[in-house]
């Protein structure tokens, strides 16, 4: 038995995959079920048997794991008098590789540029070179948040290794918007001339130069007798490539992940890497499956399993808790609004002596946080945003806040003048204007000094403006008319009526939708700004006064963070993952919010949801709370152990897959709830798996 950091025993599958031999392997692994421990003995049986450390890889995803496995791969090889080994990032090691290929003469040498306001500014040099090929009605609204979605987009398409003779990254470039195509080829050869390199280009370069030089290839590989790579499922095709050239003819490659947390689509990231394309790439690999969780009880690893095997595109695997977990499942329809059901969670669990932190609301996108934050804001509950800022800070809100500003009486009401400069950056970018950076800062400094002067300030700079085109120049104007109706609304008047009707006047939907190319970026901006406009109908306020209702929050916010660490968490299902929380919370379980679907959406689309959904499920040890709204069909399948949605349900679709009586009753109790066939047939073969 591998000395390992702790006294932990390994399980029986786990056992297995530590003493692997006789080729390549991939392991499933299903979430909490200790992988890190399982590579870290896997490295120590190696070690063990002679293999020269120096011929051992592994690759981990990000640079926390990274850290963590180093650290307790050092602990295990220190207590067992062994060398170590190399654990790398793939982007670690791509930034090796490039250099030692520079070294050989075989790649051009390149700097690595990690200043991202240097990426920022080269991207929006292209950008408007691909505006300038544009009708003016087509052009990209070079915000911030468009030039980080282009950097993004250049990532995304070289992940998928773009463009190739083979094909490879077609698929990416159909999916992508043709401006960030045209950009794509600029901005490629922008950098080459430069010779400069960003992080993607650490994969991208070696890889792209192996598949056009076999003599890349074979000093790529060759090195090593044994690769382990962590988290397979979030590989993409460049990633994959790098693996099969590392191994070349001569490396055994163990990749360990799980397709059902296979959640980074838009990165390039598909279970398919896990289900059929390694042990195409890596023919006669053993299959390995790690099935117990040492992070949740029964009860929410036969939701889990309900759920997650509506997929197709998975292996066969359920998940197994091991004995001394126990985890409780809390449904709750809120009796007055879902923010006071949450509220009373927290409340709740700390009077029973835990603690804020260990608590983690989770959305599925940020544009559901407004709810929980206003309530919990409220209640005078402290919590962290992690991910995105707090709502009343994001852009969207920043805009229509600086709408009701000129209802409420213009800026001159604000003595913060940097809040001033803030609110009309703000507003001259909602919707867009196609100003120059240089512009939007004049305008706002100016009017940050004469605040009553933002008409006559803004149509100076415009008409100053000798390079805008004809529909520029209206469209403008048009927004100086507009700035004068709002500013004679009156201020007595209800903002959330003013908020309706300014949308309307602005079309600010179609406006988000045309300028922003990303479709989920656009769509979760459009959620957020209905969001507001629905906090603003449940407070019966002026436009002054819900103003001055956003900016207590953010007072309210300030003061929470200065509690210190203990505050509940906020954050996406996304960004959960990895991670585990004493309470998880569950908000706005509403068919539409997730599963996230709207028209033209694929049975591969919901598949994606319902990963996530897994995801999300799955971090709670001690509590899951699902927040669900009255559906009486619901109730009734429920009772009926049924786990089918009808056509159109009201709660989301997912939690009648999960068959939450089921679940919660079938284990732990002597009642016998009669469930559909397909339920039953999943519930009897996980009795005799734990009872195995």
């Amino acid at each position: 038995m591998p000395c390992l950091p702790t006294d932990i025993p390994l399980t029986q599958p786990q056992n297995a995959v530590v003493h692997h031999c006789g080729g390549h392997a991939i392991v499933g692994a299903v979430a909490g079920s200790g992988k890190t421990h399982t590579m870290v003995a896997r490295c120590i049986h190696l070690l063990e048997q002679g293999t020269d450390p120096r011929r051992m890889l592994v690759l981990m995803f990000n640079k926390s794991a990274q850290e963590d496995f180093t650290r307790r791969l050092g602990i295990a090889c220190q207590r067992a008098k062994l060398p170590t080994v190399e654990v790398h990032t793939f982007h670690g090691f791509g930034l090796r590789l490039a250099s030692r290929l520079c070294q050989a003469g075989l790649l051009p040498e390149a700097r690595l540029e990690t200043d991202i306001s240097i990426l920022r500014r080269g991207a929006r040099e292209i950008l408007q070179a691909v505006n300038a090929q544009q009708p003016d009605d087509e052009q990209l609204d070079l915000t911030f948040e468009v030039v980080n979605e282009f950097l993004e987009a250049l990532d995304g398409l070289k992940g998928d290794l773009y463009p190739s003779a083979d094909g490879r990254g077609d698929l990416a470039a159909l999916s992508a918007d043709q401006r960030f195509l045209r950009g794509f080829a600029l901005f490629e050869e922008a950098r080459q001339s430069k010779h400069m390199r960003t992080f993607a280009d650490l994969i991208y370069d070696p890889v792209m130069a192996a598949l056009a030089n076999p003599a890349v290839a074979t000093f790529i590989g060759g090195r090593y007798d044994h690769v382990i790579v962590d988290e397979f499922q979030d590989i993409n095709e460049a990633q994959m490539t790098l693996i099969r050239f590392i191994a070349g003819t001569r490396a055994t490659v163990m990749a360990v992940g799980d397709e059902d947390q296979c959640i980074y689509g838009w990165r390039g990231a598909r279970p398919d890497y896990m289900t059929s394309l390694f042990t195409a790439e890596f023919p006669g690999s053993t299959r390995y499956t790690l099935p117990h969780t040492f992070r949740y009880g029964h009860a929410l690893s036969l939701m889990a399993n309900f759920v997650i095997t509506n997929n197709q595109n998975r292996t066969d695997k359920i998940c197994l808790s091991v004995p001394d977990r126990q985890t409780m499942i809390d449904v709750r329809v809120p009796e007055r609004d879902l923010g006071a059901e949450v509220v009373t969670v927290v409340r709740d669990w700390v009077q029973r002596g835990g603690t804020y932190s260990d608590i983690a609301i989770l959305v599925r996108e940020y544009a559901h946080s407004p709810v929980s934050e206003v309530a919990l804001l409220q209640a005078g509950i402290p919590y962290r945003i992690v991910g995105a800022a707090p709502f009343f800070e994001r852009a969207e809100a920043l805009g229509l806040r600086a709408y009701l500003q000129l209802a409420a009486g213009g800026f001159a009401a604000i003595d913060d003048r940097q809040r001033r400069v803030q609110l009309v950056t703000a507003l001259l970018q909602t919707p867009t204007l196609y100003l120059r950076k240089t512009m939007i800062e004049q305008i706002a400094e100016e009017t940050a000094d004469s605040p009553n002067d933002l008409l006559q300030i803004a149509e100076r700079v415009f008409n100053s403006d000798r390079r805008a085109q004809p529909y520029t120049k209206t469209r403008r104007l048009d927004a100086v008319d507009r700035w004068r109706w709002v500013m004679g609304y009156g201020a007595r008047k209800s903002a959330a009526l003013l908020l309706t009707d300014l949308i309307g006047r602005l079309n600010l939907y179609r406006e988000i939708e045309k300028s922003i190319p990303d479709r989920r970026v656009a769509d979760e901006k459009v959620r957020m700004i209905e969001q507001i406009v629905k906090l603003a109908r449940s407070q019966p306020l002026t436009a002054p006064e819900f103003a001055d209702f956003l900016d207590q929050l953010a007072i309210d916010y300030g003061a929470s963070a200065d509690r210190g660490d203990d505050r509940v968490l906020l954050t996406s299902c996304h960004r959960s993952k990895g991670l585990e929380w004493r309470v998880v919370i569950l908000p706005e379980l509403t068919d539409g919010q997730f599963p996230a679907i709207k028209d033209g959406s694929t049975a591969s689309d919901i598949e994606d949801e319902r990963r996530l959904f897994y995801v999300a499920l799955t971090r709670a040890m001690e509590k899951l709370v699902l927040i669900v709204p009255l559906d009486r069909s619901f109730v009734a399948a429920a009772h009926g152990g049924k786990s089918t949605a009808p056509a159109s349900p009201v709660v989301s679709r997912f939690l009648y897959e999960a068959n939450v009586l089921v679940a919660t009753e079938e284990l732990a109790t002597e009642r016998k709830i009669k469930c559909d066939a397909r339920s039953a047939a999943l519930l009897q073969r996980y009795r005799e798996a734990i009872a195995a």
